[in-house]
């Protein structure tokens, strides 16, 4: 009887190594497969870690691009706009004194005794004309100066909030990276 006992401990045991072998054998290919899982999604996020940086790099060196050039184009912008406040102030006082001289002689045409060269005559009453259209041009060209300044104001903050968005897609990126790469350590240990 203690033969057949050890005979069927033998046998028990023997199933209970088998059993044990094909099982480690079973858990180490389900690792496996796992660790290569993991380790393409490693990969796959590592590739759109480089996309994202590179992208935020083209961004970054696009956004100091366009940040110069709206500085130059400020800077114009306001040399331009100066210059034509000037030259509408200069234009509207040339303007009221053509008036004042035309509303002098209107008044009392005897009584002006205006230089030859101020008399009121066709060619100032043109003058006048054209110098008014001078003022009107220059204060279109100002509006549209402040308005190509507002769209570059608007362009430069639609790319910082671009410039935000690649940041944060890259943070979540490195924490899944960085998640993974603690669960993959996990299973191999």
């Amino acid at each position: 009887m203690s033969l057949m006992s050890n005979g069927r401990l033998r046998v028990l045991f023997a199933i209970a190594c088998i059993s044990f072998l094909f099982l480690y054998h079973y858990r180490t290919q389900e690792l496996e497969i796992v660790a290569q899982g993991i380790s393409a999604d490693l990969l796959k996020c590592q590739e759109q870690t480089d996309s994202v940086i590179a992208r935020l790099q083209l961004m970054y060196d696009h956004k100091e691009l366009a940040s110069d050039l709206l500085n130059r184009e400020r800077r114009e912008i306001l040399l331009k706009k100066e210059e034509f406040e000037t030259r509408v102030r200069r234009c509207e006082l040339e303007s009221a004194r053509v008036k004042k001289d035309l509303n002098n002689c209107q008044a009392d045409p005897a009584g002006f005794n205006a230089p030859p060269t101020l008399a009121p005559s066709l060619k100032q009453a043109e003058m006048l004309l054209l110098k008014e259209k001078e003022v009107l041009q220059l204060k279109e060209n100002l509006e549209q100066l402040q308005h190509i300044l507002e769209e570059k104001r608007l362009e430069i903050e639609k790319l910082q909030n671009e410039k935000q968005t690649l940041q944060i897609t890259t943070e979540n990126c490195l924490n899944k990276l960085s998640l993974q790469a603690a669960v993959s350590r996990k299973i191999r240990k």
